[in-house]
């Protein structure tokens, strides 16, 4: 678990479980491009993000989490089902970042929580576009 700073008094946190680390950093990176005052969490794992996600108080949670489909330990399908049914993560937007366009999984996330479920990009552009859209997800519920 890693906590990166951008910026002292930023009021945009954002929580990102994804165990491919090109995949954390093309992110991140996008939303710094965006915003170069979010502070970041990270995890690498489901296991690390369920165990981070339930250290917060309910004062202290990001305003997005955003989750990769499939990480060991725990997939973020697995972590979602466990805080998408727990009061304090309920204005929290969370989304699910994946490699897989499946029909099926997206419509199961959507129903169990999620409040997108986003194809990764293949390119910098795409991915600066998905963090915009993020962003506004995290704008739209201001929790912070």
């Amino acid at each position: 678990m890693t906590e990166e700073k951008n910026a002292k008094n930023s009021n945009l946190t954002i929580f990102l479980a994804d165990d491919d680390e090109d995949d954390q950093e093309l992110l991140k990176e996008a939303f710094i491009t965006i915003d170069s005052s979010i502070n970041f969490y990270l995890a690498e794992n489901g296991k690390e993000a369920l165990h981070y996600l339930n250290s917060l108080p309910p004062t202290g949670l990001p305003c997005l989490i955003v989750l990769d489909y499939n990480m060991p330990e725990l997939t973020g399908v697995e972590v979602l089902q466990v805080i998408a049914n727990e009061e304090k993560y309920t204005d929290v937007p969370k989304v699910i970042w994946t490699t897989s366009s499946s029909q099926i999984h997206k419509d199961y996330c959507l129903s169990i929580g999620a409040y997108d479920y986003l194809v990764k990009p293949d390119n910098i552009s795409d991915i600066e576009k998905m963090a915009r859209r993020m962003l506004q997800y995290c704008k739209d519920n201001s929790v912070s």
